[in-house]
């Protein structure tokens, strides 16, 4: 709606108001004359006593972090009643969508918010509104200075928004003004405080871990404040849980970052340069570690030099294996190389120290293999190294060897082969990676100055797959040596390659026929990139044939491009009869994308039903619709012990086998395998719990009693189950079933 229509519509909802005719007359006397001025009517309105409240609901509507329902809008002011909302700012401010409240118009906000806000209480600058909600929902969560359980929580909605969203607040002030140390020292408490850092954590984590009950963890099992304020990037929160004991080089759980760890890999520099002046031992080990993963903000892009400089005052990223030394440790410089987001920035910070005669950087043959294998982007680091080496960088003839092969991406070694030609370290693997992954310009300039190198028939076999296609092959195949021709491995190489003219030219130059063998066309179809277009133009080419065999259809089958259309080029070039087998049906059902159309497609092919099988019932198992139209197809499919067992991971296919006909299910290896925690395990348990299929007894509950959601269903769907001694060791295996 816009703005003159909005206007409209609320001078039309003025005028339904008036009681009388008098209060009609004045009602038109008094029209406002813009949106503005109807707005500032309908505030002027609000009763003088309700003025602050109505400025406390319309502060959190403008500037919600999440949608807000009455209930919490009500909570958020101390009203009694969730209907009070409505009744002090009125549907002209605000509408309602069942128990949700949002701002009734996009011009009510453009109203409210305002820089030049000074004397009228219902109106505000953004700046104003966002630290009255960052007070308000900070002073929510501290006072609750009393253990919370679940039921009490309830009862406090606008708790649970302050908890789920404080911080966004409070990230939306940029800084805590120094006028203003109250917020943080009440941040600080949010933190430091155990009772109400364990009652505001729980119930944030209540909304973002939905399959774990908070309420019935100990606060040992509740993440360290530390590790939460880390993640959030607060540094005062940080600082004062380790000015009173906590370290942060302890990992919560097994798998996880320390906070330190965690604040360099998210680019909390703040808090990663704090962590370096406290009183903690950092080993050589960590600072490499840091090295590697450490991120920065390209805005402040100093901070990463605080960070750096706090790691040479402590000395860690010096060379100290003779002594005390002022260069910085060759391996420093090389986990430098390898950190992708900040290492470029890294070694020129390191160089810059070194022109100013803080340190030495050591350029050695480690650090450029390093360089070359694992930087990123190499073609910068290497221009970095080649612009500001003072001796030059040296390359190791071993470079390769020493890494224990070459690496998945060629960037570093190319830059390498454009910059050094002479001195790249050459081996047959090498140049065969090369001629797949270069540039036919880079290895040009690699020939030029290497004549010495041999173009071998594996070098070909590698410049037929070339990732930017046919350009490497065409300057390759002139330099080749004699005797090396157009294998079938050649031919391999080029069907699985991104570039139909690839196999073009190479059979072009197998003039006068070509017969393709099973091997390359199997290539072909499996080409889910460009396997269409390359069987097309083989079709197209009288001088091509190969025979359409059974393998070749599987493979057009399963391939998830173009199946229908393979499949049709197949089956009207086929000299014989096509028959359709189970291998056929099986790579059909097996398809994850097509697998239905492909069915459907084999199924009008002959005349007789589709051979479905075990086997190809298992090929179906992982898609509900393609297990649908097998049934259709076969309604006697076969329903085994194994196809039970394969379908009762998944909720829509075991709905359908029950929907069938079938035996005597083999309840207790589904019941293990639901115990595994897949991910449909709970709804297939409730499925056949509605079933009456399972029965409630001890092995049931012990089977399931390690795992939270199956045993969390199990006692939803039976509270009475029986919880012995033997359940309850199982259950001691996972906290989060021993508090069910």
């Amino acid at each position: 709606m816009s703005r003159r229509f909005r206007w409209a519509d609320l001078q039309v909802k003025r005028l339904e108001e008036c009681r009388t005719d008098d209060h009609m007359k004045e009602a038109l006397r008094t029209i406002p004359d813009s949106l503005e001025a109807t707005y500032q009517t309908i505030i002027d309105n609000i009763a003088e006593r309700d003025r602050s409240i109505a400025r406390g609901i319309l502060i959190p509507m403008c500037f919600s972090a999440a949608p807000l329902d009455l209930q919490t809008v009500a909570d958020s002011v101390s009203l009694r009643s969730s209907r009070h909302v409505m009744d002090i700012c009125t549907t002209s401010l605000l509408s309602t969508s069942g128990e949700e409240v949002r701002l009734a118009h996009f011009s009510v906000k453009e109203f409210l918010v305002s820089e030049d806000a000074v004397g009228n209480i219902c109106r505000f600058s953004e700046r104003a509104a966002k630290d009255h909600l960052a007070k308000k929902t900070v002073d929510c969560i501290s006072c609750q200075t009393e253990e919370l359980n679940q039921e009490m929580a309830a009862i406090k909605p606008f708790l649970a928004y302050a908890s789920c969203h404080w911080q966004a607040y409070v990230a939306a002030l940029v800084d805590i003004n120094p006028q203003n140390a109250d917020l943080g020292r009440k941040i600080d408490s949010l933190f430091t405080e155990p009772t109400v850092y364990f009652n505001w954590s729980r119930i944030a984590d209540s909304y973002a871990i939905t399959n774990d009950n908070q309420w019935n963890k100990l606060r040992s099992e509740c993440k360290p404040a530390i590790d939460r304020a880390t993640e959030m990037g607060l540094v005062g929160p940080v600082d004062t849980p380790v000015n009173q004991g906590a370290d942060p080089l302890q990992s919560w759980k097994a798998m996880s970052w320390c906070p330190l760890k965690r604040a360099a890999l998210e680019g909390r520099l703040k808090i990663v340069e704090l962590l370096l002046r406290k009183n903690i031992t950092i080993s050589t080990e960590l600072a490499k570690a840091l090295i590697g993963l450490v991120k920065h903000d390209v805005e402040v892009e100093h901070a990463l030099e605080g960070v750096l400089k706090a790691l040479l005052d402590r000395g860690v990223l010096q060379d100290t294996a003779r002594g005390p030394s002022e260069s910085i440790s060759e391996h420093i410089v090389s986990y430098a190389m390898t950190n992708r987001y900040s290492g470029l920035l890294i070694l020129n910070i390191f160089l810059d120290w070194r022109d100013r005669g803080l340190v030495s950087v050591p350029i050695t043959g480690d650090v450029m293999r390093c360089a070359v294998v694992f930087s990123s982007p190499a073609e910068e680091m290497l221009e970095l190294l080649s612009r500001r080496s003072q001796e030059g960088f040296y390359i190791s003839p071993t470079m390769f060897i020493d890494t224990g092969g070459l690496p998945m991406l060629f960037d570093g070694i190319a830059a390498l082969a454009r910059r050094r030609p002479a001195k790249l370290p050459l081996s047959d693997a090498l140049l065969e990676g090369m001629a797949i992954k270069c540039d036919s310009a880079t290895m040009d300039t690699l020939l030029q100055a290497r004549p010495d190198i041999k173009v071998t028939e594996k070098i070909l076999v590698a410049a037929a797959q070339n990732n930017l296609g046919v350009d490497m092959l065409k300057l390759l195949w002139p330099l080749r040596e004699p005797g090396a021709s157009i294998t079938e491995d050649v031919l391999t190489s080029a069907a699985k390659s991104r570039s139909p003219i690839i196999l073009k030219l190479l059979i072009d130059k197998l003039q006068p026929s070509v017969q393709l063998t099973e091997t390359v066309m199997k290539s072909i179809i499996g080409n889910w990139e460009c396997g269409l277009s390359m069987m097309k133009t083989i079709l197209d080419d009288p001088r091509v044939t190969f025979e359409v065999s059974e393998p070749l259809i599987s493979m057009a089958a399963s391939t998830t491009q173009a199946p229908l259309e393979m499949l049709d080029l197949l089956v009207n070039n086929s000299e014989t009869e096509v028959h359709i087998t189970e291998d056929i049906v099986c790579a059909a059902a097996g398809n994850i994308i097509y697998s239905s159309s492909v069915l459907e497609y084999l199924s009008h092919l002959e005349a007789r039903p589709l051979p479905v099988t075990e086997k190809v019932v298992m090929g179906a198992i992982r898609n509900p619709k393609t297990l649908e139209i097998l049934f259709e197809k076969c309604p006697n499919a076969p329903i085994t012990d194994r196809v039970s067992l394969g379908a009762c991971s998944y909720a829509d296919q075991m709905r359908l086998l029950l929907d069938k006909p079938h035996g005597v299910l083999p309840i207790e290896k589904m019941v293990e395998k639901l115990s595994n925690n897949y991910l449909d395990s709970c709804v297939v348990l409730d499925l056949l719990f509605e079933r009456n299929i399972l029965t409630v007894n001890e092995q049931l509950v012990e089977t399931l009693a390690a795992s939270y959601g199956p045993l969390n269903t199990l006692l939803n769907q039976r509270p009475d189950a029986p919880i012995t001694v033997k359940v309850l060791l199982q259950a001691a295996r996972n906290p989060r079933s021993i508090r069910l």
